[in-house]
């Protein structure tokens, strides 16, 4: 089977969309799949373009025996219109890596940004092959649940991009159940969804990984300390992590708090660190998985956050995985999804977001070692045997050889 993927992220960006799309089209090409990827110049999630892409059109590259061509956009972070602007300018230049790439046998859209399903629909019809929309998260509700976009003439043009690329796909691959029940509640038939849930590699991810080393590289301390290693945007509020670890601040037993990670939030939680004084939070920018691999199995334990607000209620973080695969235990402070993956696996603590329940569960690992070094196995275990991406795909795949092989040639 071709497959096109045509994504707005893509590696070496660091984040949870990066690493797994890179861990799809790996697994692919082991089950030997062609996978071609059209994607924009890497500049998530500093908002820069990275070295090496800069004032360049198009680049092209193959990597790991995959023909990647990233195309120019307008780097932007935040939100506001240079945001908008900066989607639109990838939409309009991946047209140019769709009519150079070889036609395939699917195309697979990532969402969101939702604006690339235009050119990625219109491709799929141009070149009569089947269009699979996948769903990382539903927008445009994202965004309005954080207060990025509220209503008006701006978000019913949102809402009917969205109805008219729901309409367009011929399948939707989403992320959990919660996300296909909302999908069915817009209107999109269940025979049109399917599941295509986050993983983890447990190769790469493994206990036997961490390398004290790595502390040295980061220039780090080597004392205890916990770990938030991901995106720091409006939809993990942040804030109350960051309040507990204020009111912890003069416990010497105490580990410090590693925030690795770049968002649209990283600037405004470091400087408010930074005014308050919180020596015992330190930041770091984004790593890549390899290296990241290195450090997690030296946390006490992994934190993951998210906003108390609806649309999170369906989201299942894939921050948790690699902690869990690692070795060490979580604690998740919200609500979804996450706390049942938590809960079924005995792998960590779930407290709600709140900054008093935060530190007194922080308080309670770090006092017990025994649970904590139980709760790290059975995340471990359970990572190996139900969320190792090949495990994930092969379904996946199967589904999209399914709607291939029923298009008439």
């Amino acid at each position: 089977m071709k497959v096109l993927l045509l994504s707005q992220y893509y590696a070496p960006e660091v984040g949870a969309p990066q690493t797994r799309l890179a861990a799809v089209v790996r697994e692919l090409k082991a089950l030997g799949d062609s996978v071609e990827v059209v994607t924009a110049v890497p500049n998530y999630p500093a908002g820069k373009v990275q070295p090496g892409y800069e004032h360049r059109i198009m680049v092209r590259t193959t990597e790991e025996g995959i023909r990647i061509r990233r195309l120019w956009m307008l780097p932007a972070l935040g939100t506001g219109s240079r945001r908008l602007i900066s989607y639109l300018s990838f939409a309009g230049t991946s047209v140019l890596g769709l009519v150079l790439a070889q036609r395939p046998d699917v195309i697979v859209i990532e969402s969101p940004p939702l604006f690339v399903a235009v050119p990625g629909v219109l491709y799929g019809r141009l070149r009569h092959v089947p269009i699979v929309l996948n769903v990382a998260d539903l927008w445009p509700d994202a965004a309005v649940a954080v207060g990025a976009v509220s209503e008006g003439k701006r978000l019913r043009a949102m809402r009917a991009l969205e109805r008219w690329a729901y309409r367009r796909a011929d399948l939707i691959s989403t992320v959990t159940e919660g996300v296909k029940a909302r999908l069915m509640e817009k209107g999109v038939p269940a025979t049109k969804i399917i599941l295509l849930v986050n993983g983890v590699d447990v190769r790469m991810f493994d206990p036997a990984a961490g390398d004290p080393s790595i502390l040295s590289e980061l220039e780090l301390p080597t004392r205890p300390f916990f770990v938030y290693a991901g995106t720091m945007g409006l939809a993990h509020d942040l804030d109350p992590l960051l309040s507990a670890m204020a009111s912890l601040r003069n416990d010497p037993e105490m580990p410090y708090l590693l925030m690795l990670g770049g968002g649209s939030e990283r600037e405004r939680l470091q400087s408010r660190a930074l005014d308050e004084g919180l020596t015992n939070v330190i930041f770091r920018e984004p790593i890549p998985p390899a290296e990241l691999a290195r450090l997690l199995p030296l946390a006490e334990v992994g934190v993951v956050t998210l906003a108390d607000i609806p649309l999170n209620k369906d989201t299942r973080p894939a921050k948790l995985l690699p902690l869990m695969a690692s070795g060490i235990p979580c604690l998740f402070a919200g609500t979804g999804e996450g706390t049942s993956v938590l809960m079924a696996d005995s792998a960590g603590v779930t407290v709600r977001n709140d900054a008093v329940e935060i530190a007194a569960a922080l308080t309670s690992l770090v006092q017990d070692a025994e649970r904590r070094h139980a709760m790290g196995t059975a995340g471990r275990r359970a990572a190996v045997a139900s969320w190792s991406w090949h495990a994930h795909v092969v379904p996946w795949r199967s589904a999209l050889l399914d709607l291939v092989d029923s298009r008439p040639r």
